[in-house]
């Protein structure tokens, strides 16, 4: 062995020693040509020219009156909502006012004439749509106060009952109108989203990947499927999709998996994950942002850098194009818009995934990028809350910035629309009507 190393260095010596291995006397030798970052998957985001001068058209705004959960409009097809003005009207606590320290802070939902909140303990409140500040009823069901903030969770509706998840590891149905509790059940996992009722059933993802789904109306636990358990995964919300009869669920591992809601027989799987080694993040290939449902067709983002259109019922693969993201995109006619992780606003045509425009949200003033909640679509443009009191407002053919509107700062959820009203909810838990 000491005959082999004495070989090796000997033939080291004869030869030009590189820099790496200690010789200061090496000249740097560079290739000639341009140097692109080929890692960098934001270089395929380019716009198509032949989409320069389409014009994007939609149905009229919808003036919807229930925001039940944070897709059910759009899954029953509206493309773009209505919204009188953005003055801001009044403002009100949410729960007992309690704010959050975690990036997760659940919507509000909103059903007739009630809005639904939560603070960071899990105290509920019901309020006045039309007078925020009046308080028709509260609920502690599910506050424990020996434990510090709840860290997610969420609200969402249906027929009449409110179904509240939390990050104590609770769900429970609430009735809408009174807050009596009408069941409440403890898997003592945690839930860092809300849960997403069918028909008769409400389905539910815990942090360890296990997708619940109970009965409505007696909470008895019907069904479960396990996807496969991650050790690092964001701090994010993971919905699952309903239509039809199907239940889209996109874990933290990337897996994609449509199931029977009547049973959880499985029907079809997918991962969405790109193997890259750019960022700490591209490695976390979990799915935060809910499925989209349109058209037989399921639109599925993960972090990891890919996103996918297959068919409802077959899960056959329409197309896919690498880009990343968190939050949920917003269906707009022939187009999705998508806010990617590294914080550009993309319009991609949701038949053949050829992009229209790209808009870079970074500003040469800021030290670090704000956190932008998930693109909206009103009025006949894009609209995008952030944490440090803005609105921005871009157009939906260009994706020109139009107008910035100053709201309530620390807005980490994405705002509600109901009745011609946005409702802004921060993390101080202070909720802002703007009509």
């Amino acid at each position: 062995m000491r005959f082999l190393a004495l070989g090796l260095l000997l033939a080291l010596a004869a030869c030009d020693v590189p820099d790496w291995l200690g010789n200061e006397d090496a000249q740097e030798v560079k290739l000639p040509g341009e140097r692109i970052a080929v890692l960098d998957y934001t270089n395929q985001l380019q716009p198509d020219p032949l989409l320069e001068e389409e014009t994007l058209k939609l149905p009229a705004p919808q003036l919807n009156r229930d925001f039940l959960y944070e897709t059910a409009l759009q899954t029953i097809g509206a493309d773009q909502l209505a919204v009188r003005s953005l003055q801001e009207r009044e403002s009100a606590s949410v729960g007992e006012g309690n704010d959050w320290e975690t990036p997760v802070v659940p919507q509000p939902v909103i059903e007739g004439e009630l809005l639904y909140a939560m603070d960071s303990r899990g105290y509920i409140s019901a309020h006045r749509l039309k007078e925020i500040d009046e308080v028709v009823w509260r609920s502690s069901e599910l506050v424990r106060e020996d434990e510090p903030e709840t860290a997610g969770g969420g609200l969402s509706l249906q027929n009449g009952k409110l179904f509240v998840t939390s990050g104590y590891g609770d769900i429970a149905a609430l009735n809408a109108l009174t807050g009596e509790v009408l069941w409440h059940k403890h898997p003592d996992v945690p839930f860092r989203a809300p849960a997403t009722p069918g028909d008769t059933l409400v389905f539910a993802i815990t942090i360890e990947n296990k997708l619940l789904a109970y009965d409505q109306e007696s909470g008895k636990l019907i069904w479960t499927h396990r996807g496969i358990r991650e050790n690092a995964l964001y701090l994010g919300s993971m919905t699952p999709a309903y239509q039809n009869g199907f239940v889209i669920a996109g874990y933290t591992s990337g897996e994609l998996v449509a199931l029977r809601a009547e049973d959880g027989y499985v029907l079809w799987s997918d991962t969405l994950s790109v193997s890259r080694h750019t960022s700490a993040s591209s490695n976390l290939s979990g799915i935060d942002a809910t499925p989209l449902i349109r058209d037989g067709i399921v639109y599925a983002l993960s972090n990891n850098g890919l996103m996918v259109a297959n068919r409802l019922t077959t899960g056959r693969g329409i197309w896919d194009m690498e880009i990343a993201g968190y939050q949920t995109p917003w269906i707009a006619e022939d187009y999705l818009i998508v806010l990617t992780s590294d914080a550009k606003l993309v319009a991609v045509n949701r038949r053949d995934k050829a992009i229209k425009w790209v808009t870079d949200l970074a500003r040469a003033e800021e030290e670090t990028r704000p956190y932008y909640t998930a693109p909206l679509v009103v009025n006949g443009a894009v609209l995008l809350a952030n944490d440090i009191g803005e609105i921005r407002v871009f157009d939906l053919n260009t994706g020109v910035q139009v107008q910035a509107i100053d709201v309530d700062d620390g807005v980490r959820t994405t705002p509600v629309i109901a009745q011609g009203a946005l409702y802004l909810l921060n993390a101080d838990a202070t909720l802002t009507r703007y009509e």
